[in-house]
């Protein structure tokens, strides 16, 4: 059984902490200013940091987007996932239900299941339909939040 040591992240997704020992007493990120965050605001539980054993400084430490106990987004995620909705909303040369469609599939690019390949697919076909800063705006959606499948589709990886 994997065991976890606890993290600290603002709630922008700044990373704090991701080993108990570190913790900081400060209550704001130094870089945003935010409230930061040891525990899932949902259901309470502590937010992973990086695997409790004698090889974990091996392994870079990948902040997660949701709660391990509870499945909700954290914050960050949350905030990411709407602010890219309210981006989609903002082209004007897609249809409304281009729109709706791509904003229900972003969940399905920050984490992998069956749906995330049509995920994939639908919010490029809508990047190569949309300006820059739209297209932009996805892909970098897909850098900064997107499971490991769909920034292998983005050619990201």
């Amino acid at each position: 059984m994997v065991t976890y040591h606890n993290a600290q992240i603002c709630k922008n997704g700044h990373v704090i902490a991701y080993y108990d020992k570190y913790f900081t007493s400060d209550n704001h990120c130094s870089i945003c200013g935010s409230q930061i965050i040891e525990n899932c605001l949902e259901c309470g539980k502590p937010i992973h940091g990086s695997e409790y054993n004698e090889l974990s400084y091996l392994f870079e430490y990948v902040r997660p987007n949701y709660c391990y106990f509870c499945g909700k987004a954290y914050p960050w995620t949350k905030s990411a996932i709407e602010a890219t909705a309210e981006l989609i909303k903002m082209e004007q040369n897609i249809t409304d239900e281009e729109k709706e469609n791509t904003i229900s599939d972003l969940s399905d690019i920050v984490c992998e299941t069956p749906r995330t390949a049509l995920a994939v697919t639908r919010a490029k076909v809508i990047a190569s339909k949309s300006g820059k800063f739209i297209a932009d705006g996805i892909r970098q959606f897909a850098i900064d939040f997107g499971c490991e499948l769909a920034k292998k589709m983005f050619g990201l990886d």
